[in-house]
């Protein structure tokens, strides 16, 4: 028991595992680098294409138009941007992102008859333009 115990201390030593302790965290921010690379990528189309589809709706103002499909449309791509944006590792965008930009990607936030629909992808729009001048994008 005490050779076992004098082992564990080793173990638990700082000399022991520092070179341990240093390759993960190395490894655990070139990961963390590389999701925050592929978020940035995938953010700046997200204004691009949420600007296409709410001009596109709004010559069509219906809810149909603005939920879409299931895995594209004006509302498709504000739940991307929402998650694109948490994935950016930036803790002030996330930060203001959970305030103003969440609850546009909520699935109650979709209008519920045809006459909310311009109102609802303008403040869309307007958020989006806040948006863009916190990032910088």
């Amino acid at each position: 028991m005490k050779l076992a115990a004098d082992q564990f201390m080793v173990a638990l030593n700082v000399n022991s595992r520092k070179g341990v302790w240093d390759a993960e965290e190395k490894r655990l921010t070139q990961i963390e680098l590389r999701l925050k690379g592929i978020a940035l990528e995938a953010i700046k189309p997200y204004f691009e294409s949420i600007r296409k589809f709410g001009a596109e709706i709004k010559k069509s103002p219906t809810v149909d138009n603005y939920v879409g499909e299931a895995k594209t449309g004006f509302h498709q791509n504000i739940r991307g941007l929402n998650a694109a944006l948490d994935r950016s590792l930036e803790p002030a965008w996330i930060a203001w992102k959970d305030i103003h930009w969440k609850p546009l990607a909520q699935d109650g936030y979709k209008p519920k008859k045809d006459g909310d629909v311009v109102a609802k992808v303008d403040k869309v729009l307007e958020v989006l333009e806040e948006l863009k001048k916190q990032t910088g994008l």
